[in-house]
């Protein structure tokens, strides 16, 4: 009496709890409380299974195909979100960077797969064939300056041509991001022309060229700029890193869902 009661079915899902919730609720409150004592039991059961229904519904969600890539939906917030960080923040505290930057493309690919696998097959070449140009120019000597310049231009007229075929000349959908994919990779080769990176590998091309928090919309960056940051993130600082991030989505989230689409109507 006197307590605020958490629902324990989320509003969204009407449906009887699957088997073995209780099971699950109980181990994880016998989990958390030993942590936090100071929790009362009946809130922490309520707590715990409206998010263990939570998931339930995110990973519904996460099975039609293509729902997964809204940045607003639950089952990218609620669940593609925490594995990622989390199986990033576990694997940089356990091995080292390297194995962290495989997971973070795993997760970008992933990501980019949910939206349409044809979409992947499609992007997935042309990443490689930048990939190739770029290692070609730095095997290139210096000296040789109009083959150079005639490989990044024969680059740069193929994503361009790449762009306008499946923007202009095809009725399929267009991959996810092509638009600003195909700009990026632009990006890339003019900052490989102009000596501004000098090595590159591709694990790191693959992770600054499908990293999924930029794969809808952006920002263009530089390749020199977004990879050090990546690999020079430690452990101990990743807990700071994480609340911050959460905050600045949390701001970005509420601007889109409750700003923005609340003025969306009269607007249109």
């Amino acid at each position: 009496p006197g307590v605020c009661q958490f629902p324990t079915q989320s509003p969204w899902d009407h449906r009887p709890p699957m088997r073995g919730d209780k099971g699950w609720v109980l181990v994880s409150m016998l989990v958390f409380w030993q942590s936090n004592p100071a929790w009362p039991a009946p809130i922490l059961v309520s707590v715990l299974s409206s998010y263990r229904l939570l998931l339930q519904h995110c990973t519904d969600q996460w099975s039609r195909a293509g729902q997964i890539v809204s940045f607003t939906s639950y089952s990218f917030v609620f669940l593609f979100l925490p594995l990622a960080v989390a199986g990033y923040w576990l694997l940089l505290r356990l091995t080292r960077h390297q194995a962290a930057l495989v997971w973070l493309v795993a997760c970008s690919l992933v990501f980019y797969a949910c939206a349409s696998m044809k979409s992947l097959a499609i992007v997935l070449p042309s990443i490689l064939l930048d990939f190739a140009i770029a290692k070609r120019f730095l095997f290139i000597s210096p000296a040789r300056a109009r083959e150079r310049a005639l490989l990044i231009g024969c680059g740069i007229v193929a994503n361009v041509l790449f762009l306008a075929y499946f923007k202009y000349l095809t009725a399929s959908a267009l991959p996810l991001g092509i638009s600003f994919l195909t700009f990026q990779k632009i990006a890339f080769l003019c900052e490989i022309s102009a000596g501004q990176t000098r090595a590159i590998s591709l694990l790191d091309y693959l992770l600054f060229t499908s990293f999924f928090p930029r794969t809808v919309a952006g920002p263009i960056v530089h390749y020199r700029e977004i990879i050090p940051q990546l690999k020079s993130t430690r452990p101990e600082k990743m807990t700071s890193d994480i609340a911050v991030g959460f905050c600045l989505f949390s701001i970005g989230l509420f601007k889109k869902c409750v700003i923005a689409e609340g003025v969306a109507s009269f607007v249109d």
